[in-house]
């Protein structure tokens, strides 16, 4: 039963990275958030405009050290 259970629970869940990267966000509010991250260090590749997994990687480093 704990395993049906859990099967279930994991079907349920949704990939946050998945979800993040189909957003779709205009590339200037994209370039804004990778330049912004850019200057604290949070993120180190191009900014292009492009919600990738390096720039979502980057915002989710963003809010783990800030508590978000």
């Amino acid at each position: 039963r704990a395993q049906e259970a859990q099967a279930k629970i994991r079907e349920q869940l949704k990939d946050p990275m998945a979800e993040a990267l189909a957003q779709k966000l205009p590339p200037e509010k994209v370039k804004e958030a990778q330049r912004h991250l850019a200057v604290l260090k949070e993120y180190l590749g191009e900014t292009n405009g492009v919600l990738d997994s390096v720039t979502v990687n980057a915002i989710q480093a963003f809010q783990d050290s800030h508590g978000l």
